[in-house]
């Protein structure tokens, strides 16, 4: 990818980020990729969680390459869903 193409990447995460609706889809694909649980599982299915849990530290890093602020904001609203969700059990 040339530094061309890298900005433009860097301001799509940008302007994805100045939406609530953005900042939860980001989240949300973050999370899929298994980058805040237990990788090691004892067989292969190790090697597909590592690999998974890569590409979260990647949009991760994307992500405050175009707005570190963005990213707190994000983390903060998806805690508060979180606890949302506890307390209406």
């Amino acid at each position: 990818m040339n530094e061309q193409d890298a900005v433009r990447i860097i301001d799509a995460y940008a302007t994805v980020l100045k939406s609530p609706e953005g900042r939860r889809v980001i989240r949300d694909i973050i999370d899929m990729t298994g980058v805040f649980t237990e990788a090691f599982t004892g067989s292969a299915q190790t090697y597909y969680n590592l690999g998974a849990a890569s590409i979260g530290r990647k949009i991760m890093e994307m992500v405050c390459m175009a707005d570190p602020e963005q990213y707190m904001r994000l983390n903060i609203e998806a805690y508060r869903r979180s606890a949302e969700t506890k307390k209406g059990r």
